[in-house]
């Protein structure tokens, strides 16, 4: 008896795996894979910010294709979608100051940097805005603090963009 039951449990396991079997291959194959991944800085550009939107076109595609990682598909694979990011604004914000407007310049504060865009797959857009703190001054030239922030944020925006998206 302790024979049959085992079989029958056996029996329902490999049953419920082989009726699972085809959804989750269905899941996987309905999952998009992309072919590419682009990065438009057009919208910064055409704004004036060159060095930013040059910032953020050499930061972004990599930390998007390691965030879209599971979701790349193989070489030569048919029918696979470009992801396109758009990147309309980037604002570095400044540092706070006290109420009588004195600030602290050369010395670390906290500040509100934000990057909003658009990913574009497959005829669907979403829209993203992303905002985090950033720490200013800290004793460096001011560019080398601004590339600190934009490549943070590049890293923001490609973490919240593939869930964003529901992948």
């Amino acid at each position: 008896m302790g024979v049959g039951v085992t079989s029958r449990r056996g029996a329902m396991l490999g049953l419920g795996w082989l009726l699972a079997a085809p959804a989750l291959a269905l899941a996987q194959a309905a999952r998009p894979g992309f072919a590419a991944i682009r990065v438009d800085v057009s919208p910064l550009r055409a704004k004036g910010y060159g060095p930013v939107a040059d910032w953020v076109a050499q930061d972004l595609p990599g930390a998007l294709r390691d965030a879209f990682a599971a979701d790349m598909a193989a070489k030569g694979e048919r029918g696979a979608a470009t992801l396109l990011a758009r990147i309309d604004s980037v604002v570095l914000g400044s540092e706070e100051r006290d109420r009588f407007g004195f600030g602290r310049p050369r010395l670390a504060s906290a500040a509100r940097d934000s990057i909003e865009g658009v990913g574009v797959a497959g005829g669907a857009t979403t829209s993203l805005l992303c905002a985090i703190s950033a720490e200013t001054g800290l004793m460096l030239p001011d560019e080398v603090v601004q590339r600190r922030r934009v490549a943070a944020l590049c890293q923001s925006f490609a973490y919240w963009l593939p869930r964003q998206m529901g992948l």
